[in-house]
C-alpha cells in the first residue's frame, strides 16, 4: 500500500523550501548575511521605520529571538535602533547606509534565484495564491 497523497505534498514543500534556503544561503554567504538576516534587512526597506513587532511580524523565517537579531545586527551596523518620538518606550529600527545596500544586495540574489526558475508572472502569482489558501485554511 503506498502512502498517503498529502505526505508526497508535504514533503514536496519541504524540499522546495530547503532547496531555496540552500540556494539563497549559497547567494548570501559571500556578503557575510544569514537568511534570517536577509529577511529582516528586506523586510526594514519596506517597513523602515518601524518597531521589532512590526518587524517581528513581517519576518518570514522563524528567527527565534528578534531582538537578538537586531542586537547582532546593530552591532554590525547594519541597523538603528531610537526611542520613538510618540512614545519613549517603544524603539523604532531602521537601515543603516550599509544594511540599505546589504538589503538591495539581497533582493538581487533573491531575484537571481527565481529568474533562474523561468516562471512566468502568472504561474507565480497562481501557485502564491494556492499557498495563501492552504494558510488560511489552516488558521482556520
Amino acid at each position: 500500500m503506498g502512502q498517503p497523497q498529502y505526505l508526497g505534498f508535504i514533503r514536496q514543500l519541504r524540499s522546495l523550501n530547503h532547496e531555496l534556503d540552500e540556494q539563497l544561503m549559497s547567494g548570501l554567504r559571500p556578503i557575510g548575511l544569514s537568511c534570517v538576516q536577509a529577511d529582516a534587512l528586506m523586510a526594514l526597506s519596506d517597513l523602515q521605520p518601524c518597531s521589532l513587532k512590526t518587524l517581528s511580524e513581517h519576518l518570514i523565517a522563524e528567527s527565534g529571538h528578534p531582538s537578538r537579531l537586531i542586537s547582532r545586527m546593530k552591532e554590525r551596523g547594519l541597523v538603528d535602533v531610537k526611542a520613538s518620538d510618540e512614545d519613549r518606550r517603544a524603539m523604532l529600527i531602521s537601515l543603516t547606509p550599509e544594511g540599505t545596500m546589504l538589503a538591495k544586495e539581497s533582493f538581487r540574489i533573491r531575484e537571481g534565484i527565481m529568474r533562474g526558475l523561468h516562471l512566468e508572472s502568472d504561474e507565480l502569482s497562481e501557485a502564491t495564491d494556492f499557498l495563501i489558501s492552504i494558510r488560511k485554511q489552516l488558521a482556520s
